[in-house]
This record gives structure tokens, C-alpha cells and sequence, in this order.
């Protein structure tokens, strides 16, 4: 089986001892990445950007592990140099496509930002450095940066603050779609997946954010991931017609 996960530390609880696995091929890379992997065919599952689910149709989805946070995420945090509303150039870090679109909700849905120039960055952790009203940091950047002179304002935390909800940033996204679950493919992946878990828990794996992640989903974020894609379909940042189909809990 192959499957990919991200490589930064946040995502570790949900991969522990994946790459022990005799039939298992595991990948670590970013969200962005994985979902390239995926739609080329040369993944079976990825921890990818939630996004992904609402952009491409045919995939399944697991709705009971993923990344998430309550508030406070801490490894996503958008620098400012200017007041929110007066944002119009956005530099980002686009390992992550929910990341990326996430900052633009919440810039130009809840803040009234008009972005008349957005591009691409490295990860760095000196967001002074780049010349642009707003700097998105991701992972173990986002997490590290200095903010110098600029505001820092955590995603997971506004996007709380604004709609009084959980924020998914990642899902099980797995291929195949009918074939796979009548060959037995996604009973077995999805298998690997929660024996990954649960190993995470059984081990106490560190994700360096201090518990501000949750790993396993319940209604409320899957609420969350609905009123995302409204707001991101609201600013055409994914397909209206695209739409997973949700495998159980286990």
C-alpha cells in the first residue's frame, strides 16, 4: 500500500509505525505534494490538504482522523505589517493548499482584505524579510518564525473566533473509489491507518504544538469542513460539484 503522509512533526501521531509495515510504502511530504502524488496515481491514500476533498471528485474520505484544532493551532499563523482589512499583497508558503486558502477567507470573507497580489515563498522564519503585507507560515516554520515587527495571528485561533467552529486542515484521502472497496483495497488501508493511531497514542507522540492538535474527528469539525468549503466556494477557491464520500467511523 502506498501512502503518504506529511513530513512535518504535527503529523507524526497519525503515521507511527507506518514505515515498519512490511506492506506498506510509506511517503513524507507536503500536503500540496501528496495531493499531486494522489491524482497522479502514485499514491493509494495521503494525508492531504482537506481542501483536496472539495476540488477533485472520486475520492473517499475518512471521517474520523485527520488534523484539526479546536483554537489555537499555532503552526499556521499569517504576519502582518498592516491591519487586516488593508492586506493587499499576500506571500505564502503553499505546502499546504487548505493553508493557503484559509488565510484568504479569513483576509477577505471576514476582514474585507482586497488581494491584488498573492505569490509563492520558501519556508523561512523571517517573515520581515519578505517584502508583503501578509506572510503565511505553515508547519515547522510557522511554528518557529520570529515575527519581528509584525502581528502574528493564528489561523486555527481566528478561524474559531469567527464562526465558532473546529478547523481541518488535513484528511485521509484515499483512491480507487467503487473498486477499491469491493477489492478489499480500502478496507486494508484504512486498517493500516488506524493501527498507525492508535500506536501514536500508545507511544504519546510528540507533534511539538503542545496537545493543541486533534487527530480524531467527530461532527463537529466535519461542521467545520462544511462552512470552509462555503466560504471557499464563496471566493471560487474549489469545485462546487466535488464532494467525497465519507467512509464510517471506526
Amino acid at each position: 500500500m502506498r501512502i503518504g503522509g506529511v513530513s512535518y512533526c504535527v503529523g507524526a501521531p497519525l503515521v507511527t509505525g507506518l514505515e515498519q509495515r512490511q506492506n506498506v510504502e510509506l511517503t513524507l511530504a507536503s500536503p500540496r505534494h501528496l495531493v499531486t502524488m494522489l491524482r497522479a496515481g502514485e499514491l493509494d491514500a495521503a494525508l492531504a490538504s482537506s481542501i483536496e476533498a472539495f476540488r477533485h471528485p472520486g475520492w473517499l474520505a475518512m471521517s474520523d482522523l485527520g488534523i484539526a484544532c479546536e483554537d489555537r493551532v499555532r503552526s499556521v499563523r499569517l504576519f502582518l505589517r498592516t491591519e487586516p482589512a488593508a492586506v493587499r499583497s499576500l506571500a505564502v508558503d503553499n505546502g499546504s493548499a487548505t493553508s493557503v486558502a484559509l488565510s484568504q477567507v479569513l483576509l477577505v470573507r471576514r476582514f474585507g482584505a482586497t488581494i491584488d497580489h498573492a505569490f509563492d515563498i520558501e519556508p523561512t522564519r523571517t517573515p520581515d524579510a519578505i517584502d508583503a503585507d501578509a506572510v503565511l507560515l505553515i508547519g515547522d516554520a510557522g511554528l518557529l518564525a520570529d515575527a519581528g515587527g509584525r502581528a502574528a495571528l493564528d489561523l486555527g485561533e481566528e478561524w474559531r473566533s469567527w464562526t465558532g467552529l473546529p478547523f481541518v486542515f488535513a484528511l485521509w484521502l484515499v483512491a480507487g473509489g467503487d473498486k477499491a472497496i469491493k477489492d478489499g483495497t480500502v478496507r486494508n488501508i484504512v486498517g493500516e491507518l488506524r493501527r498507525a493511531r492508535a500506536l501514536g497514542i500508545e507511544q504519546a507522540v510528540d507533534d511539538g504544538t503542545g496537545g493543541l492538535i486533534r487527530y480524531d474527528l467527530d461532527d463537529r469539525h466535519l461542521a467545520g469542513l462544511r462552512r470552509f468549503r462555503s466560504e471557499a466556494l464563496a471566493l471560487g477557491l474549489c469545485n462546487p460539484v466535488a464532494e467525497p464520500v465519507w467512509m464510517e467511523r471506526g
